[in-house]
């Protein structure tokens, strides 16, 4: 193996360390030499180059390392060690230089390698779009740098300062793209994008390289109408989905991001502001599919767990408590507590409340007590909605 036949070929001057000059009888007229046949290890250090090289010229059939093999098969004596090990060293510093000629790639290895030098690309966002919908992908890209990522990585050919420079050709660009980093494509879907050749290649570019992508659909275009290779079976965000759900999704792109790029975590109102904004404006050309009148539409809730919400709401952590204990089951919210003491016909009605607004996502379990709930975006976005809470 190639690994081994280098760690052999690097030991030569530790193995050269072990030449000595023999010691001469009294009496004889001799000149001493410079000797290392009897050194059991320098004997088996040239057994095991042996072994290597003759794995290689049976795969290679190559005449130097047949040469090679014959110098180190010579009679090293005690009288013309140094001279051998010599050459011998010399063969083996012209295969070091050339050792990757004797061990053709396999596939495993040729797959290590490309993914080895993917892993050291840097990352960076392409968005394959149509230059029609320009305006929506505006707000795509104001969307991605408020999380954090810089301007230089990424690339949306239709907004200056974000494509192709100047006295550049353009698919020789985007080519480079591809080879130079590790692309993480957003598509943004509409019915001009598949009107568009340019982008449908963009998509099986994307496609034959494996890269990561995620997918917007525009307002009005829906997931049964996506007919490319990135087809309706893959999860992406609708921007006039569900509020909620819209929500999430971005959620889950956001941190991803974060973890591509390596963010500082961008929690709390700033990006809840951010990202509801971004949902408002993008669905403002399309009125039928507003933020306001899909929040308009949701669920109403009882008044029992509209009680409950609210409440919640107006103690500093937004929490709900459950706990059981010898006098009875106890709901408390802070500002009010629902316990067995009421009645049972009473407080099952409070229970009735709790798991309403469970059962909708408008409280989520903490903790690992499993007795502590806070109310969810949904939660407040349904009082804000209803009733002007802060």
């Amino acid at each position: 193996m190639k690994e081994n036949l280098l760690e052999l070929i690097n030991k030569t001057e530790q193995i050269e360390k072990l030449f000595h000059i023999k010691t001469v009888s009294p009496g004889i007229a001799m000149v001493a030499n410079e000797t290392i046949y009897e050194v059991q290890e320098f004997r088996i250090w040239i057994q095991e180059l042996k072994c290597e090289l003759q794995e290689i010229y049976e795969r290679t059939n190559n005449k130097f390392i047949e040469e090679s093999i014959n110098d180190l098969s010579a009679n090293f004596n005690g009288w013309t060690d140094r001279t051998m090990f010599n050459k011998v060293k010399g063969d083996l510093l012209a295969i070091k230089r050339n050792i990757d000629s004797y061990y053709p790639q396999s596939k495993q290895t040729m797959q290590m390698s490309r993914e080895k030098m993917i892993m050291n690309k840097k990352p960076k966002i392409f968005i394959s779009h149509n230059t029609v919908d320009k305006p929506f992908v505006e707000k795509i890209v104001q969307l991605i740098e408020s999380i954090g990522v810089k301007r230089k990585d990424i690339f949306c050919s239709s907004i200056p300062g974000y494509g192709v420079p100047n006295s550049q050709d353009i698919f020789e660009f985007l080519r480079e793209q591809f080879e130079k980093y590790e692309l993480f494509i957003v598509f943004v879907h509409s019915t001009n994008y598949y009107n568009s050749p340019i982008s449908l290649n963009e998509m099986g570019a994307a496609w034959v390289l494996r890269s990561k992508y995620i997918s917007f659909l525009l307002p009005n275009f829906d997931f049964s109408s996506m007919t490319g290779i990135i087809n309706a079976r893959t999860a992406g965000i609708k921007l006039d989905a569900d509020i909620y759900e819209a929500k999430d999704r971005l959620n889950q792109f956001k941190n991803e991001l974060i973890e591509i790029f390596g963010l500082s975590l961008n929690e709390g109102i700033t990006w809840e502001r951010t990202r509801d904004k971004f949902i408002q404006e993008v669905n403002l050309n399309h009125p039928q599919k507003s933020l306001n009148s899909i929040e308009q539409n949701a669920e109403k809730l009882s008044k029992y767990a509209e009680e409950l919400l609210l409440n919640a709401s107006k103690t500093d952590s937004s929490r709900l408590i459950i706990y059981k204990s010898l006098s009875g089951t106890q709901i408390q919210t802070e500002p009010k507590c629902y316990s067995t003491a009421m009645g049972d016909r009473e407080f099952s009605r409070w229970e009735s409340a709790f798991e309403e607004l469970l059962k909708d996502g408008y409280i989520r379990t903490y903790g690992k007590n499993g007795c502590l709930w806070k109310i969810t975006d949904k939660g407040y976005t349904y009082l804000e909605n209803n009733f002007n809470a802060e």
